[in-house]
């Protein structure tokens, strides 16, 4: 009973630290005899102790200085997220002694300063940091590692600059890693192989260089990999898929990655979303990404390739996106490409007559065919296909309207 008293007489306290102006925390008063543990954003273990704050989305803007948790807290859970908590508040210092914190998410705030290194002996517990969308700073610590238990470490769309720490590859029970939309430099680490249980890793939007690590190889159990956005380069390795047999999402796309795109992909039976584009890769479009019979987005825009579009792409009856414009690719348009929404090939070297096939496209909504050699009339199906938004066939030797 005095732990569950002092319990309530701290949320009062950090009730009157703060700037409610929706008044979301009315509930949080003892005159009106409603035991604390059906206050607003409360919850409780069967013995009464509080265990969970989820005040998301209240429009709260301003925490004091004053603890959130006693000596004694249980609490485990705090939910702070898409608030409008600023710079001027420092988080950290009001959680200092919530030791049992396992769940921490205070993203889509104005939040901003750096870390405190001490932040994992504070909260040992921890296994969700949820940070993205505010404006924090400096580097990442690499005391993070510290925090052993973490299987969330989400720091995206932040102004962390320096390099991801190697320390990081510690966090054995980690599985999602979002750095994404920051500053950070350098290069990816190699250390990060070790992290064998990782699921997500997102590292797009920075400046980081080098090549993709071969020891990220280790990761069997990544579903997405997302570095785009950065100035990586060197080719990709044809064991890829050998390595990473769940993945899902390949996301590569504004870099410097050359070479040819590995025909061992299709060995990625599970992939979704294959985005090369904007690279510098160069060769033939392979036949064998066919075999990719889950693929719905294969974006190779921008690159350097050559040789004729793969009649085979045509079994893909999942793909909804193709995007293959802006490379140096020649021949004819394949009829078989029946099923994608949104096809573009603009800015090739493409010849021959726009396939009947592609005016009989119920669903198509984007059409590029812009800068080829196409020749003939324009077929007629296109006047008739009611999802159809955007067509681009300026710049060929077309004849006839839509």
């Amino acid at each position: 009973a005095a732990a569950k008293e002092e319990d309530r007489a701290t949320l009062l306290s950090f009730k009157n630290q703060v700037s409610d102006p929706l008044s979301t925390l009315g509930t949080w008063n003892t005159s009106s005899g409603v035991d604390s543990c059906h206050w607003h954003g409360v919850n409780c273990s069967s013995s009464g102790r509080i265990t969970g704050l989820d005040l998301h989305s209240n429009n709260l803007t301003t925490i004091g200085n004053q603890q959130l948790c006693s000596s004694n807290s249980s609490l485990e859970s705090l939910l702070l997220q898409n608030n409008r908590l600023d710079g001027e508040h420092n988080v950290f210092a009001s959680l200092q002694r919530c030791a049992r914190l396992k769940m921490l998410d205070v993203s889509f705030n104005t939040l901003a300063g750096e870390l405190p290194s001490s932040l994992c002996e504070n909260h040992p517990q921890l296994r969700h940091l949820i940070l993205w969308a505010n404006s924090f700073e400096g580097q990442i610590p690499s005391a993070l590692a510290k925090c052993k238990n973490l299987v969330n470490l989400m720091l995206s769309f932040n102004r962390f600059e320096g390099e991801v720490p190697s320390q990081l590859s510690d966090l054995q029970d980690l599985q999602w890693l979002s750095l994404s939309n920051n500053r950070l430099s350098g290069e990816i680490p190699a250390a990060l192989g070790r992290l064998h249980r990782m699921t997500i890793l997102q590292l797009r939007d920075n400046r980081l260089q080098g090549e993709i690590p071969s020891e990220l190889e280790q990761c069997a159990s990544l579903k997405m990999l997302d570095v785009s956005f950065n100035t990586l380069a060197g080719e990709l390795p044809s064991s890829l898929c050998e390595n990473h047999p769940q993945l899902r999402h390949l996301i590569l796309w504004a870099n410097s990655f050359e070479g040819q795109i590995p025909s061992a992909l299709a060995k990625c039976k599970n992939l979704v979303n294959l985005m090369l584009s904007f690279n510098r890769f160069e060769g033939e479009v392979p036949s064998q990404l066919s075999d990719l019979q889950d693929l719905q987005w294969l974006s190779l825009s921008n690159n350097r390739l050559s040789g004729e579009i793969p009649a085979a792409l045509g079994r893909l009856h999942r793909m909804t996106i193709l995007q293959l414009r802006d490379n140096r690719l020649q021949g004819e348009i394949p009829s078989e490409l029946e099923h994608p929404i949104y096809l573009d090939v603009s800015n090739n070297n493409l010849t021959g007559e726009i396939p009947l096939e592609l005016g009989r496209m119920e669903d198509l909504i984007v059409l590029g065919l812009a800068y080829n050699s196409l020749t003939g009339e324009i077929p007629t199906g296109f006047g008739t296909i009611p999802t159809l938004d955007t067509v681009d066939m300026s710049h060929n030797l077309l004849q006839g309207g839509i």
